[in-house]
């Protein structure tokens, strides 16, 4: 559903995994006038957000499990904490 509705932002200005939806813009300018589309578009078709999950005008965050920037996206450390604190094979017998 979620591909249906925002077909015309998606790569454009909106990134969406089920019901997740994260909002991309290069100037404050723009991410008003994308949010503008955005929620018009929820209006559309009667979709609601919940504000317990909302974050707006964020320059950074967490998405789909991973840390997003404008430099770019790195691992949720929370999330691979276990991973990296595994102790380094010493022989291939160990694997």
């Amino acid at each position: 559903m979620i591909d249906t509705v925002f077909r015309s932002q998606r790569g454009r200005n909106l990134k969406a995994y089920v019901d997740d939806i994260l909002v991309k813009s290069k100037t404050l300018t723009e991410h008003l006038g994308d949010l503008r589309e955005t929620l018009d578009t929820l209006r559309r078709y009667n979709l609601k957000l919940n504000p317990a999950k909302c974050t707006f005008g964020a320059t950074s965050g967490k998405f789909l499990g991973y840390l997003v920037f404008a430099r770019g996206i790195e691992a949720n450390h929370d999330k691979i904490s276990a991973i990296l604190s595994m102790p380094s094979l010493k022989m291939a017998k160990e694997i």
